[in-house]
């Protein structure tokens, strides 16, 4: 599996931030214990403010702000080994940065452990093909038709979720979970219009797998992996 190495301070805090708003667990590696604590990142800061997205500039001194660890213990193994590995999960992909322990925050109500913003950030991908994740779903849309006896059949507009170099992955939200009934690995989907803000493009495509989205802001939801017969390239 590859790793990416992110090191936008940007791109880094859009990802950061995903992570406090989601409360995402993360692990905490520190050196001279064999388990990794957890914890979580509270907020970003600049001298003890409230880091807001577009007042980031390249040469900011941002800090992160994280819970005490749990277990305990690993609070004052943290005082002796300042300079600790966090990982954490975006969008089901591993993340991982290296961080320095520099204080202890006494802003209310985000008690625990100041920690150095990350110089890089990287990145691991799990799926075997390479896959760009748009920032929000509903950059790209999709459309198409499936018949039913002898009429036109129920029209279907899906969000693109991400995309891959042979196909996309479409988002299903609880309204369309009936979609779930309907389609199997192998089907073929025919006409489908694909949308983005400059492009309208007609293809076929084929069902390769139906995933539940486990965390994150889509839990719950569904990802049907197209396959299409042919690049968009073309």
């Amino acid at each position: 599996m590859k790793w990416h190495v992110l090191d936008n301070k940007q791109k880094i805090l859009r990802i950061l931030q995903k992570t406090v708003s989601n409360r995402t667990e993360m692990k905490v590696r520190i050196r001279g214990a064999k388990n990794p604590f957890t914890s979580k990142l509270l907020m970003i800061v600049e001298a003890g403010t409230l880091l807001e997205l577009e007042n980031l500039e390249i040469d900011t001194e941002a800090q992160l702000i994280i819970e005490k660890l749990n277990p305990a213990k690993g609070d004052a193994l943290m005082q002796s080994f300042p300079d600790v590995l966090m990982e954490f999960l975006v969008n089901e992909n591993l993340c991982q940065c290296t961080s320095r322990n520099t204080g202890v925050s006494n802003i209310s109500p985000h008690f625990g452990f100041i920690m150095s913003f990350p110089e890089k950030l990287e990145i691991q991908e799990k799926r075997r093909e390479e896959r760009a994740r748009y920032e929000e779903p509903k950059m790209v849309s999709v459309e198409f038709r499936l018949p039913t006896g002898g009429g036109t059949g129920r029209k279907y507009t899906l969000n693109v979720f991400d995309r891959s170099e042979n196909g996309f992955g479409l988002l299903v939200r609880e309204k369309d979970f009936g979609l779930l009934k309907i389609l199997n690995p192998g089907d073929t989907l025919q006409n489908m219009t694909f949308y983005s803000e400059s492009l309208m493009v007609r293809m076929d495509a084929v069902v390769r797998h139906k995933t539940r989205i486990e965390a994150g802001k889509y839990q719950g939801c569904y990802i049907v992996g197209i396959e299409l017969r042919k690049s968009l390239k073309g």
